[in-house]
């Protein structure tokens, strides 16, 4: 029966798949294209610079969006053999370490929200990250610092109350002491932040990669001020 199935596979799919005694697979020499492929691959090649402290360069973090985005749940959810015990280990094995490699790219790509101040991208891939890692508290305090810092502070607060809840029913325990310091900082705040400057109305023209270079210096902790030199009327 099997060389049967894998004969009748051979006739519609030869030229798309590698077919053996043991396996079946896409070939990736064939012209197809594979979201998991495309996914994995994006995030290998991205690995060394997600290592790299600070805000990462307009193409990587384009880059890394753009894979996140291929990421729409389990792999093969929903998707069962009968009686494959074998398939379905490697379906769960295939799971978890797709959501290891996806959740650290949300992770670094969260904290470069953060550093360049893209808050509004920022939430967006936090809420993927807390979907995937809802009990991880780091993911929970990048969410309050990305509502706070858009100007949302109420809101920060009432996640952090949402935080606690979660681990008090599900796992029983209460929050650490780092997420309760952040709450307590927050919660410390004038209303609205006196920091925050409006946006910007119109656009600027020209000087990209000057602004990336300011906006990433600026993203830096330990650069408290930025003096930019040159001559009058250039736009400075």
């Amino acid at each position: 029966n099997l060389r049967t199935l894998l004969t009748m596979l051979r006739k519609p799919f030869g030229a798309y798949l590698i077919i053996t005694r043991q396996t079946v697979a896409f070939d990736p020499q064939a012209d197809v294209w594979c979201d998991l492929s495309v996914l994995e691959a994006a995030l290998t090649d991205l690995a060394p610079m997600l290592d790299q402290p600070g805000p990462l360069d307009a193409a990587t973090s384009d880059r890394l969006r753009a894979a996140l985005d291929l990421y729409q749940g389990d792999f093969l959810e929903g998707f069962y053999l009968r009686e494959s015990q074998g398939f379905e280990q490697w379906t769960l094995q295939t799971q978890e370490r797709l959501r290891v490699q996806v959740g650290y790219g949300l992770r670094r790509f969260v904290a470069h929200c953060l550093e360049s101040g893209d808050y509004a991208a920022g939430i967006r891939a936090a809420e993927r990250l807390l979907v995937l890692e809802p009990y991880a508290e780091q993911a929970h305090r990048q969410m309050m610092w990305l509502l706070v810092r858009s100007g949302r502070r109420n809101a920060a607060l009432a996640h952090y109350q949402a935080c606690r809840q979660l681990l008090h029913n599900e796992l029983g325990v209460d929050v650490g002491a780092p997420t309760s310091e952040l709450f307590a900082t927050i919660a410390a705040l004038p209303f609205p932040p006196p920091c925050y400057l409006p946006r910007q109305p119109t656009s600027f023209v020209g000087r990209e990669a000057e602004l990336a270079e300011i906006v990433a210096r600026l993203g830096h902790a330990e650069c408290r001020l930025l003096t930019i030199l040159g001559a009058g009327g250039m736009g400075k």
